[in-house]
Order: structure tokens, then C-alpha cells, then sequence
């Protein structure tokens, strides 16, 4: 028999006495004797075990090296044999480098392959549908110039977005529809852009404050911009009539269930505007619009407004944001003008590549240097950019998918809302109002109750 460890004896009982004692390795003695002040052995690297040692070893417990996993890790799937590639499962047959690359997570979840269709259809795996902000405005009096009004102001979010940051209790505005989180449009008329100029904006008006602020948070991507009809300078206000798909110089079409401006004539008021060619109006005014027809009416009506607040999705904001998020820094790119094509260029690459986008929204990865009669060599589906260009493509699906769908909701909600437009309201008012003067007039109410009942109702804003 072998010489034993004292570890060996200290642990051994009447049951383990009994049992066939096995071989021990050199490798496996040197560890557990020199765990007699550990817990728990630590095992000498597999690389410094002599080759008849490691050959004795039983095959179910062989362990790796470190150095061997990590060099498995760094093995990229185009590095390998030819054969082993056709042999790997279908889900894991090509991970290109690409996708390897570290990069910027977004709060949109793309998944790896897109869904090869000819229109952007609805995913089934997407993003809730988006809130589609409405427009309230709020006016206070100032009871002398010096008034603090209680407002507090503060700049959040990406550029030129100010809201309210809290309202005291003794304001002017306590009561009304106004609420910290909302989105400050216009005070006065004014646009502000800042939490200073708001300000500024307050403290120079003498005795009223009228404020327009968006009630939600914009779905991703969506801005405001403000469009005067009044400045279309070769059509008369009161010459504005309801076409088919065009008003004040800005052509509109459906696309992707949402409605996009089409064209723009140079004099249309719009192209002072951030909104540009290939956006999508959301609504007008205040008014959700989900159809050509609807996105018409709204600026015929608000025509002579000197300012018409238009929510708009920016595509160009939509597309920068998806290529920066699934190619990372590692690739220099170049917008057009129009960010409608980005060129791509990876170190070390023989030329660069394009992504070009598509009227109905998605990309394809073109490369220039390629001879083809097609005056879009789009690149060979192998191709490692190509997953990548798929999760764009799928993101694009997904956060328009949500936005169509808000749309649809907040259009349905304004058709149930419609008892309570400003006309049905008014008759509501009126027919409350002739009620009373009735019955003051029959005698059911005597002059002191009628005038208390009517100045209930006017504190109430019910008449």
C-alpha cells in the first residue's frame, strides 16, 4: 500500500476503510495535501500536468485550461475550417465580427433578423403603442406687473425642450390644467427654448399669461416645430380651401399608416421649419391626425392662427440613431444631406459601404465598387454587415409599428371625445343658461337664488 496524507487519515471513516482505494495522481496528492489549512482545494493548472499523468486522467473529468477557453472564445466563426462551418447548427452557423463589436445599448430591443417583407408590416414581438401628446392652453391674469405667477421652469430631454419643473401653491396657474412634467410650446406667443428665456418671457408680461404646453412625453424621435399658414406669401388666408392632399405649399401620402409630407414648394411656410421632406405629421394644433384628409383640415382651420404647433416624426433622427446603436464607433460614417444613405467605412477594409434607405423606410447595404447593370449592387446576403443591417431594418418596423398604432388610438379617442368638443359644449351651456332664466321666470326661482345658482356655475366653468 501507498503512503497516506495526514489529510488523507484525518478523513478517512469505517465506511470510506472499507472501499477499494484508487490511484491517486501526483497531481491530485500535491492538491489535496496542500489544502490542509483550506476550505476547499485549489487544483494545479491542467498545462503543468506530465503527460502520464494527463493521459491516466479519466475523460469525463478533464478540465480546460483557462488559456484553452479563452482561446475558444477568440475563434471567429469566418476564421473557421470550411467543414466545421457547414456542420454548425443552423441558429449559430455565422456570427459575423460585427456583431461581435461592443456597442451602445438603446432603449428599443432589436432582434437579430428581420422578417423579409415588401412592406413594413406589424411585429409581433414590438414596442407598446406610443402616447400621442395633446396641446393645452392655459391663461392667468397678473393682479398688478410685479405678480409672481409661481412657475418654475427647467430644460430636460434632448434640444430645445423646456418644462415645467413645479407650480407653487399660491400661483395664479394653481387649479388649472397645468402640471409639473409638462412640455412648455409657447408662453405668449412666444416659441422658448430655454428654462432662461421662459422665464425672461414671464417676468416681462404686464397682465396676462397665456401658455400652450404638451400635455405627454413625445414618443422617440417626434419634435415640435412651429408653421405659420399667415406667411404663405402667394395664397390668401381666406383663400384656403380643403384639397385632396396638399394646403399652404406642403404635399402630403400615406405611408406606413402614418401621414407623410411628400413635397414641399420653396415659398411654403414650412421650409423655415426643422420639418423636412419624408417626416411624418402626428398632429396639428393639438389634433391627433391619422389621415391626409384629417392632417388638411387641421391647418385649413388654423390658418388664421399666427402660430400652428406640429408634432412630426423625424426619420433622419430615427436612422442616425439605429446605425450608431448596432455599428458602433468602430466604423466611420457620413450622413447625405438628406440622410438618406450613410457611408460606412470599417480600418482596414479595401473601400467603403453604403446603406441606403428606402422609401418605405428600411436600408440596403450597397457596395459601390461592385460592376452591376442594377443601379443598386446590393451585397451578397452572406455578408457579415448584413445581420446588422437586419436589426435596423427591424428597428425601423418596430418603433413606426408603435407609433401608427398610438396614432390609431388617439384618433378613435378624439371620435368618442366628440360630445365634448367646444361647439357641443357651448350648446350645453346655453341650453343650462336658458333653464335657469326659465325658471326665474315661472317663479321657481327668486332673483337672489337665481344669481347665486349662476355664479355657482360660472365659478364651476360650467356656463
Amino acid at each position: 500500500m501507498r503512503r497516506r496524507s495526514s489529510v488523507e487519515l484525518l478523513g478517512t471513516s469505517e465506511h470510506s476503510r472499507n472501499r477499494p482505494i484508487r490511484r491517486r495522481s501526483s497531481i491530485e496528492s500535491s492538491s489535496v495535501e496542500s489544502s490542509s489549512v483550506e476550505s476547499s482545494p485549489r487544483r494545479t493548472p491542467v498545462e503543468n500536468v506530465s503527460e502520464e499523468h494527463e493521459s491516466n486522467r479519466p475523460t469525463i473529468v478533464r478540465r480546460r485550461s483557462s488559456a484553452e477557453l479563452k482561446q475558444r472564445r477568440r475563434v471567429s466563426v469566418d476564421n473557421a475550417p470550411e467543414e466545421q462551418q457547414n456542420n454548425r447548427p443552423p441558429l449559430m452557423r455565422r456570427r459575423s465580427s460585427v456583431e461581435l463589436l461592443p456597442s451602445r445599448r438603446s432603449s428599443i430591443e432589436l432582434q437579430s433578423v428581420a422578417p423579409s417583407v415588401e412592406s413594413l408590416p406589424t411585429p409581433e414581438k414590438g414596442l407598446q403603442p406610443f402616447t400621442i401628446p395633446s396641446l393645452i392652453t392655459s391663461t392667468a391674469t397678473k393682479s398688478d406687473p410685479n405678480q409672481k405667477v409661481g412657475l418654475a421652469f427647467r430644460k430636460t430631454g434632448g434640444a430645445n425642450t423646456v418644462i415645467i419643473d413645479g407650480i407653487t401653491p399660491t400661483s395664479p396657474f394653481q387649479g388649472s390644467d397645468l402640471r409639473a412634467g409638462h412640455e412648455i410650446l409657447c408662453i405668449n406667443g412666444q416659441r422658448v427654448r430655454t428654462a432662461r428665456s421662459a422665464a425672461e418671457v414671464v417676468r416681462e408680461s404686464r397682465n396676462s399669461l397665456t401658455l400652450v404646453v404638451s400635455n405627454a412625453i413625445r414618443p422617440p424621435g417626434a419634435m415640435y416645430t412651429m408653421v405659420s399658414i399667415a406667411d404663405h406669401r402667394h395664397q390668401d388666408v381666406s383663400s384656403l380651401s380643403k384639397k385632396d392632399n396638399d394646403v399652404a405649399g406642403m404635399y402630403f401620402k400615406m405611408k406606413n399608416g402614418l401621414v407623410q409630407l411628400m413635397k414641399v414648394d420653396e415659398d411654403s411656410p414650412v421650409v423655415a421649419t426643422s420639418m423636412k421632406v419624408g417626416d411624418f405629421i402626428l398632429a396639428v394644433n393639438g389634433k391627433v391626425v391619422g389621415s391626409v384628409s384629417k392632417v388638411v383640415d387641421a391647418f385649413v382651420d388654423s390658418a388664421r392662427e399666427e402660430f400652428v404647433p406640429v408634432l412630426y416624426f423625424n426619420m433622419r433622427s430615427l436612422r442616425a440613431t439605429l446605425v450608431d446603436t448596432n455599428i458602433g464607433d468602430r466604423w466611420e460614417k457620413e450622413w447625405s444631406d438628406d440622410y438618406d444613405e450613410c457611408t460606412i467605412l470599417s480600418p482596414g477594409s479595401p473601400g467603403p459601404l453604403i446603406l441606403r434607405f428606402k422609401e418605405d423606410g428600411r436600408c440596403d447595404l450597397v457596395d459601390p465598387s461592385q460592376k452591376s447593370n442594377d443601379k443598386t449592387p446590393v451585397v451578397s446576403p452572406d455578408h457579415p454587415l448584413q445581420p446588422v443591417v437586419e436589426a435596423i431594418n427591424y428597428g425601423i418596423i418596430c418603433l413606426l409599428s408603435a407609433i401608427r398604432e398610438g396614432v390609431k388610438i388617439a384618433s378613435s379617442s378624439n371620435g368618442r371625445n366628440a360630445s365634448k368638443s367646444p361647439s357641443r359644449i357651448q350648446e350645453v351651456k346655453q341650453r343650462g343658461n336658458d333653464k335657469l332664466a326659465e325658471m326665474l321666470d315661472s317663479g321657481l326661482l327668486t332673483e337672489e337664488e337665481y344669481r347665486a345658482i349662476k355664479s355657482r356655475l360660472l365659478a364651476s366653468k360650467l356656463v
